[in-house]
């Protein structure tokens, strides 16, 4: 696990935290770039193995309390790996061919390109890892429950660049060694497996209509419809075309965009046009999508967390909230949403509120790195140098670094404090 110096949730004062967008299913991309690189390095499993790997997988273990402890300790070690970026040590806590069994399961993709498909997968995800694309975060672990009939841990992620999400691990027991074998990403409320498929079914649109039609579910005219819809935003997103996408997909039917894999195209568009900065229509549509969404991923999503930063620009501090306690209910709590709830109230000024979500996060999670820069700008506020102070001796304690004027000036909140008699003594100490 990351232990890291503080840093503001937002660079905006306004908004107070800043939730960043983090793919949605992670690996989907690794099925892409393994097709279009033609990366197929890997021998397929024949059908007999793959036979017997899928009554396997059908067989899952039962959690069961004396499994708990052993599962966060195997989180622990993950994370540990993840940490040191160690790729290869992370890959000998999953099971790819397991995963695979469950991407694949249905797809009857003809010839040439099912194996091609195949192999690309499988030699693409063991080449960049599971877990790549956040290996700069903060993770850990929050609890054990059952998601999909298997035993899951739950992982918080504080990406380094700012913002929260959860993922659970599905873990299948290969004789003693616990192995990850899916992800379930909160943020849409789905599998990494079944995203996988879904992308996958993009790629056979123009080549293999019957496996794409069977992958997604669809009959009748309506294959055609999304065949062409699929075509049109594979287009505009590998072109970096958000604009032409968001268009394209308000042309479709209605029965088009209410199907997962359009909107999904949609919306993490219509994400990368506000984070760029963009027009009030596109904003304003924004809202709209993310409230939209747990209609179309399900009630699991957290798109919720999307929806914070959109809410605090327009000051809505109380509908903030009560987003953020959805987002806690969902998870099954979570410390850092503490932190995430203070920041709100911080904007609001209510003070006593503040300090109120401190003491339940330090009372939770006491080495929670992101409740010390919260700390700091509440002494700050309330101009209680002396706490500040030792606030920041506790952070030198901790993290061997010394917050001094260079770095304390770069935030207006810290003008009058830097003036007091506390900081000057402060400073002394420290020459």
């Amino acid at each position: 696990m990351h232990s890291t110096p503080p840093v503001r949730p937002g660079t905006n004062d306004k908004r107070g935290c800043m939730i960043a967008l983090i793919v949605g299913g992670i690996g989907v991309a690794l099925l892409i770039a393994a097709v279009v690189g033609g990366v197929f390095v890997l021998p397929m499993l024949n059908p007999s193995s793959e036979a017997v790997l899928s009554k396997k997988l059908a067989a899952a273990p039962k959690l069961t309390e004396e499994m708990k402890p052993k599962l966060m300790d195997f989180a622990e070690d993950l994370i540990s790996e993840i940490s040191n970026g160690d790729m290869a040590a992370v890959n000998t806590f999953c099971d790819y061919e397991a995963l695979a069994a469950r991407v694949f399961e249905g797809v009857e993709a003809g010839g040439l390109t099912g194996i091609q498909l195949r192999q690309g997968f499988l030699s693409s995800i063991e080449k960049q890892g599971y877990f790549s694309e956040i290996a700069d975060a903060d993770l850990r672990p929050l609890r054990v429950i059952e998601r999909d009939g298997f035993p899951a841990v739950t992982l918080r992620i504080l990406p380094s660049s700012g913002g929260v999400n959860y993922i659970d691990l599905l873990i299948w027991q290969n004789e003693d060694a616990f192995k990850v074998i899916d992800m379930h990403t909160y943020l849409y409320g789905s599998l990494s497996s079944t995203d996988t498929r879904d992308m996958l079914a993009a790629v056979l649109a123009g080549s293999d209509q019957q496996a794409f039609a069977k992958i997604l579910g669809i009959s009748g005219e309506n294959v055609k419809e999304l065949v062409a819809a699929v075509q049109t935003l594979n287009e505009k997103a590998q072109a970096g075309d958000q604009e032409g996408l968001v268009e394209a997909y308000r042309g479709f039917p209605v029965e088009v965009q209410k199907l997962r894999l359009p909107f999904m195209r949609y919306l993490t568009a219509l994400q990368q046009l506000n984070s760029a900065g963009a027009n009030e229509d596109h904003a304003a549509a924004y809202r709209e999508a993310i409230q939209k969404a747990p209609t179309v991923f399900g009630t699991d999503a957290t798109t919720d967390l999307l929806l914070v930063d959109e809410l605090l620009l327009r000051e809505s501090y109380d509908a903030a909230i009560e987003t953020v306690n959805r987002v806690d209910e969902t998870i099954g709590g979570d410390p850092y949403l503490h932190v995430l709830r203070g920041w709100i109230f911080f904007q609001k000024g209510q003070m006593a509120d503040v300090m109120r979500c401190i003491a339940l996060a330090d009372q939770e999670e006491p080495e929670l790195v992101a409740v010390v820069d919260l700390k700091l700008s509440y002494h700050a506020k309330t101009q209680d140098y002396a706490a500040l102070v030792q606030e920041l001796k506790d952070f030198q304690v901790r993290f061997g670094t010394r917050l001094g004027r260079a770095e304390l000036s770069q935030e207006a909140q810290y003008e009058e404090f830097l003036k007091s008699d506390e900081f000057a003594a402060y400073e002394k100490q420290g020459e």
